[in-house]
Formats: C-alpha cells, sequence, structure tokens
C-alpha cells in the first residue's frame, strides 16, 4: 500500500515538473521573439490601426493643376512667347520669321488666312500640331497665327484679336506716357505753389 502511494506522489511531482518546464519553456521563447522583433526595429502587425500607419505613404507626388476648374484662354502674344517663338524667332526648322513680310506675303497669298490656319492645327512638314501642345484651343492656335501675321505686316480681319491686342497694347503705351506726363506737370504746379507760399510768408516777415 506504501509502495503505491508513493509512485502515485512520484507520478504526480513528474506531471507538475513536466508542466512547470513547459510553461518555462513557453515564457523563454515568447520573450525571445519580442526580444528579436524589437531589436529589428518592429512589432507584429495585430493592431488595424498601426498596420494603416504603416501602409501610409512618405510623401505624395504634386503634379500640379493640370486641368483648372475655369478655363482662361491664352493671349496669342504669350502663345508665341511659350511656344512659336523658339522656331519663328530663329528660324529652325525651316520656319519663316516673324517680321518677314516678303516670306509671309507669299504664304499669304498661296494658302490665305484659312490655310494657314490649317497647317497650324493640323501641322505642316517638322511643324507639329498645334506647334506640339494639344492642350491649346483651336482658337488660341488661329490667333496666334493672326498675331504673328499681323507683327509681320499681313493684313488680316479687322475683327482678328491679334490686331485689337496690338491695338490695345499701343492705347496702353499712349495712356502710360500721357499719365507720366499728367505726374509730371503736376510735380511742376506744386513746386510753383510752393514757391510762391514762400515769397508770400517772406514778405509778411519784412
Amino acid at each position: 500500500m506504501q509502495k503505491q502511494s508513493d509512485k502515485f506522489t512520484f507520478s504526480v511531482l513528474t506531471i507538475l515538473v513536466t508542466l512547470s518546464l513547459l510553461v518555462i519553456l513557453v515564457v523563454l521563447v515568447t520573450s525571445v521573439v519580442r526580444l528579436v522583433d524589437k531589436s529589428i526595429g518592429g512589432t507584429p502587425f495585430v493592431d488595424q490601426d498601426l498596420v494603416a500607419e504603416r501602409l501610409t505613404p512618405y510623401g505624395r507626388v504634386n503634379t500640379g493643376n493640370l486641368v483648372s476648374d475655369v478655363v482662361k484662354a491664352k493671349a496669342p502674344q504669350d502663345v508665341y512667347a511659350g511656344l512659336c517663338a523658339s522656331c519663328h524667332d530663329t528660324g529652325l526648322n525651316d520656319a519663316p520669321l516673324m517680321g518677314d513680310n516678303a516670306v509671309w506675303a507669299v504664304r499669304f497669298q498661296e494658302r490665305g488666312l484659312d490655310g494657314l490656319h490649317d497647317s497650324s492645327l493640323h501641322g505642316r512638314n517638322l511643324m507639329p500640331a498645334k506647334g506640339g501642345d494639344p492642350r491649346l484651343t483651336d482658337e488660341e492656335v488661329m490667333h496666334t497665327v493672326d498675331f504673328i501675321l499681323s507683327k509681320s505686316g499681313i493684313e488680316v480681319a479687322s475683327s482678328d484679336p491679334a490686331e485689337d491686342i496690338v491695338a490695345e497694347e499701343e492705347s496702353d503705351e499712349a495712356e502710360v506716357g500721357e499719365t507720366e506726363v499728367a505726374a509730371e506737370e503736376q510735380a511742376d504746379e506744386a513746386i510753383v505753389e510752393e514757391d510762391q507760399v514762400a515769397e508770400e510768408a517772406n514778405d509778411k516777415t519784412e
């Protein structure tokens, strides 16, 4: 009877020791895993917020406002300066120079205004359609052609925006000149008035 009791006690102790060893082993393994994970700078992905945070991009590429909500037509001189001048100011690719009346007169006589518009819209020889900028509207391109013609001494329709722009620029220059003259006259008048006041003051003191 005593032997059976000892065997039972031994069995229970064996089980307890085994369970204790298993618990210690699990604790050790968990600790090692956490230590290794911290050493590489990471934490287990068990939190959805943490996962979302780690997936957030570090930066964004700003491509600019390619399509404006309010479309504003470009002035012909701006289109020319930013696109056409590279060829029509230098003669690159045998492009006719702006201001060369003889060359433009021949083209205008051969193809007419509609033909020149068509060439600028759809391309001709080495010139790409719309000068290589498909974002330009047909009207912007045609107005730029009219602007080049007017600057080259070719008469276009009286309602052509290019002529209106040239006339507007000349008018603005005239207004600026008149404003400067008026300002100088006012300054001269102020100086004369100050001199008169000073003379009157001197007369009174005498």
